[in-house]
Parts: C-alpha cells; sequence; structure tokens
C-alpha cells in the first residue's frame, strides 16, 4: 500500500462501558489509535457490489493493517462517525485492510 494515498487522519475507537454517579450504565467511546488511511464514498457499481456484504455499506476505508479491528469497533473522520459493517484483510496477508462502514451518529 502506497502512502501517498493515506492522506485522511482517521481515529479508531472502542466502546466502554460508563457508569454514572446515579449507578446507571452507559456506552462511551475512547480513541484507540488514530492511524492514515483513505477514505472513499462508495457509488455506483462498487455500492452495488459492496450490498452483497452488507445493505448499508456506504464508505470503505482502506488503512495499513490494525490487529483486532472488528465491526463492535467504530471509525471518526472529519468530525463524521463511522459504523464498522465489515473488516476485509485482501489477499490474506494482513497488510492492509479495507473496511466498509455506513455512517453513523
Amino acid at each position: 500500500m502506497r502512502a501517498g494515498k493515506l492522506r485522511h487522519r482517521i481515529e479508531i475507537q472502542e466502546p466502554f462501558d460508563a457508569r454514572d454517579s446515579h449507578g446507571g450504565h452507559s456506552t462511551e467511546w475512547r480513541s484507540l489509535a488514530i492511524r492514515w488511511g483513505s477514505v472513499e464514498p462508495l457509488r455506483g457499481r462498487e455500492l452495488f457490489e459492496a450490498r452483497q456484504v452488507e445493505a448499508r455499506v456506504t464508505t470503505r476505508v482502506k488503512m495499513r493493517h490494525y490487529d483486532g479491528l472488528t465491526p463492535k469497533h467504530r471509525l471518526s473522520f472529519d468530525s463524521d462517525i463511522y459504523n464498522i459493517t465489515a473488516v476485509l484483510n485482501p489477499d490474506s496477508r494482513n497488510a492492509e485492510v479495507e473496511v466498509l462502514c455506513e455512517k453513523g451518529d
């Protein structure tokens, strides 16, 4: 993967269970890592092909391999949140990952 294509700063976030002062629980998100990657909105034929994996995929993020990245994580880029629907390992070489996402809140 050529470094020149990785021009976006992407934050990988993980959920954790937070307690409030009244003993209640809520899911909060904390930063796990910040990586360089490329954020590509899917369109046309790509979107049709990606829908075979997940019906609401809207964005593909490419980055160097990050061990342990799963759909339980989410990505943040340019003040937008992306919920991960699939993490693909092209060629099964652990060199890069393609992350299929949908824009979240």
